[in-house]
């Protein structure tokens, strides 16, 4: 039976209780808990210390955190406790901050990351003058609000730095032949996925006409291209703001070289259509973002921003030391990439060190306020090479 812990200190105290399972070492919070020394936890009638008995942990829980025994678990010992809580009651009225996540054994990438989790597309604020060290990736599904314009960033690791995604909706394949000059395609969508003004990608085995074809399946450039859903679609029929630009293109395994143009939006060439998640919204403002300086020999290549399959995201960052793209804009739609400094990014393509400002594999991306160098390009436009029967919905 558990018993009560004692009161803890100001804010709100909420009790916790389980069982524990033999060999299972984590445990989720109900709450978000304002760190480990605000934490009362007893297991088997035994107090545990934060940091001795048991570790703070982020994890998969309704609170974005749990906790960790640090010793071997038997069946179904009663564990009980209390948590202070660092969240108010409502929801909406909260700023979180990286700090609230911190304590032992946690990361400033976990912290960070859990509180991204916590706040569900709520605002997030660093630190004015914090220095956010990141030796793993801050990586996030789902709405975002992150302001860390007033903090530093510091990535001692050849890891990527800042990943953002919505999980695309698809793919659905083409039920007929695209004709060039119609408005229309003849696929099944779900009712809320082909809304007017709903961006699509529509993409295709064929190769683009204008890639080195290779006469196989191997990634090369495919026939791809965004559009925009108009008013009058029904469940087989989506109806499009325009036709389509690019509707011809090779056969990707007939022959090496340029050949005869094919319709590049058939079923003979798996033609179909990805639909981003128009419902996510993202929001990141970054400071000064360095990795550590040295690494140019030892071929370092990750990238400090990643925007992927996003709709109208918006981002503002000062990269000041990089080894590949500063911003990567991949299958997202209206990317807004606005008042961006890009410090030192490494040129070494021999290496597969592109160092890019920013590289855009977007559609209808808009940069602005761009200062950059030195780097590679401080903007390209970088479409990715796509493997025959790919089902990578981010491309």
């Amino acid at each position: 039976m558990a018993v009560a812990a004692a009161a803890l200190a100001g804010g709100v105290a909420d009790p916790f209780s389980g069982v524990t399972t033999a060999g299972v070492t984590d445990y989720p919070l109900p709450y978000n808990p304002m760190g480990p020394s605000l934490i009362q936890l007893h297991v088997g009638g035994v107090t545990q210390e934060p940091g001795v008995g048991f570790t703070l942990i982020p994890m998969a829980s309704p609170s974005g955190f749990g906790f960790r025994l640090n010793f071997d678990v038997i069946d179904g010992l009663e564990y009980w406790g209390q948590l202070q809580r660092s969240l108010p009651s409502n929801p909406n009225a909260t700023v979180l901050t990286p700090e609230q996540f911190m304590g032992v054994g946690i990361t400033d990438a976990q912290a960070i990351n859990a509180a991204l989790a916590a706040a569900a597309g709520r605002p997030v604020r660093g630190a004015a003058g914090a220095t956010y060290t990141l030796s793993s990736t801050v990586e996030y599904t789902g709405s975002v609000n992150l302001d860390l314009s007033a903090s530093r960033v510091f990535i001692p690791a050849n890891v990527q730095g800042f990943v953002f995604s919505a999980q695309p909706f698809g793919a659905f394949d083409l039920t007929a032949d695209y004709v060039p000059g119609d408005a229309f395609i003849d696929v099944a969508l779900p009712a809320d996925l082909r809304v007017a003004g709903q961006p699509i990608k529509i993409y295709s085995e064929a190769v683009d006409p204008a890639n080195r074809d290779e006469g196989s399946s191997a990634a090369q450039y495919r026939c791809a291209e965004w559009a925009i859903v108009a008013d009058g679609s029904t469940s087989s029929r989506v109806y499009l703001t325009a036709p389509l630009r690019f509707p011809v293109g090779i056969d990707p395994v007939d022959g090496v070289g340029d050949e005869a143009r094919i319709p590049a939006y058939s079923l003979a060439m798996s033609a179909r259509v990805i639909v981003p998640d128009a419902t996510v919204r993202a929001s990141v403002r970054l400071g000064d973002v360095a990795y550590e300086a040295g690494h140019d020999g030892d071929i370092w290549a990750s990238s400090a921003v990643r925007l992927r399959g996003l709709v109208n995201p918006q981002v503002s960052a000062r990269i000041a030391r990089g080894y590949q793209a500063g911003i990567a804009v991949e299958g997202t739609y209206g990317a807004v990439v606005n008042d961006v400094v890009i410090g030192h990014l490494t040129d070494n393509a021999a290496q597969g060190q592109f160092g890019y400002g920013v590289s855009n594999s977007g559609g209808q991306t808009v940069v602005s306020n761009l200062r950059a160098g030195p780097v590679r390009h401080g903007y390209t436009s970088s479409y990715p090479v796509i493997a025959g029967a790919s089902t990578d919905l981010y491309q």
